[in-house]
C-alpha cells in the first residue's frame, strides 16, 4: 500500500498516511501531501510535539513517579533543609496531606526547588505521572 508523507513548512515528515484518502482530504493548515516514493533520500522526520502538562496530578500518581525513578527518598530530607522554619513546615504540610499537586501551585515550586528540580524536570515528571493509574 502506498502513503502519503505529511510534510511541515520546513519540508521535513511529520506522519504518514495511506495514499487512498477520501475524495477532498486536504493536509492539516501549514502542511503538504507529497508522495512517499518522492521524498529525497534521507529526508528528516520532524521532531514529536511534546504532551503537554497537566495542570495538576493526585498526590499519589506524583508519589509513584518519584519512587519508580528513585526520587522519593530525598524529597523528606531536602523539605528538612529548607531554611525558613514557617516555610518549611508549610511545604512539610503541602507534601504530606495533599491530595492533588497543582503544576502552579507556590508549595509545589517551593518542594520543586528543596529537591533541585528544574521546571523541565518537573514538566516531565508530571507528564509522566499523569500516565499512572492510581
Amino acid at each position: 500500500m502506498s502513503r502519503l508523507a505529511i510534510t511541515n513548512a520546513l519540508g521535513h515528515v511529520v506522519t504518514f498516511v495511506r495514499a487512498d484518502v477520501p475524495p477532498g482530504w486536504q493536509p492539516p493548515a501549514g502542511c503538504k501531501a507529497v508522495p512517499e516514493a518522492a521524498l529525497p533520500v534521507g529526508y528528516k522526520m520532524a521532531a514529536a510535539l511534546p504532551q503537554p502538562v497537566p495542570e495538576s496530578v493526585k498526590a499519589v500518581q506524583f508519589r509513584h513517579i518519584l519512587i519508580c525513578k528513585g526520587l522519593s527518598a530525598g524529597v523528606d530530607a531536602a523539605v528538612e533543609q529548607i531554611a525558613m522554619p514557617v516555610e518549611r513546615e508549610m511545604v512539610r504540610n503541602y507534601w504530606e496531606y495533599e491530595t492533588e499537586f497543582a503544576r502552579s501551585s507556590p508549595r509545589l515550586a517551593m518542594l520543586a526547588a528543596a529537591c533541585r528540580f528544574t521546571d523541565a524536570q518537573l514538566d516531565d515528571l508530571f507528564r509522566e505521572a499523569s500516565e499512572i493509574v492510581p
